[in-house]
């Protein structure tokens, strides 16, 4: 991930699997506001969405991270353009997420 690029929409990690549908969801948003994003595989670490996805029953879940220099350091380096993006990113999911499907993932038409 590099600063600077936009928030990081994760597809993998050592402990989670993005929802594919409800990561393309978040790739199409992203597009179409023009919010720039970074697509990522990652073979190490992992965040909560994991625990989230594993418990119980489980949930689809996708990560989305602003990315940060010296996460495990006392005190971390952001760039204030990638909070606000990723702010963006998620006000415009919470904005549209009811054109998301609750058992494919798939959007439904605005029409519907």
């Amino acid at each position: 991930t590099s600063q600077g690029g936009g928030p990081e929409i994760r597809l993998t990690d050592r402990a989670m699997i993005s929802d594919r549908a409800l990561a393309d969801f978040l790739v199409g948003l992203a597009q179409k506001n023009n919010l720039p994003h970074q697509i990522i595989v990652k073979k190490t670490g992992t965040t909560d969405a994991a625990a989230g996805q594993t418990a119980a029953a489980g949930t689809r879940a996708c990560a989305v991270s602003v990315p940060v220099r010296y996460i495990h350091a006392p005190i971390g380096v952001v760039r204030k353009a990638d909070v606000a993006h990723t702010v963006d990113l998620i006000a415009a999911f919470l904005e549209n997420v009811s054109l998301l499907t609750p058992a494919t993932g798939t959007a439904v038409s605005q029409n519907a």
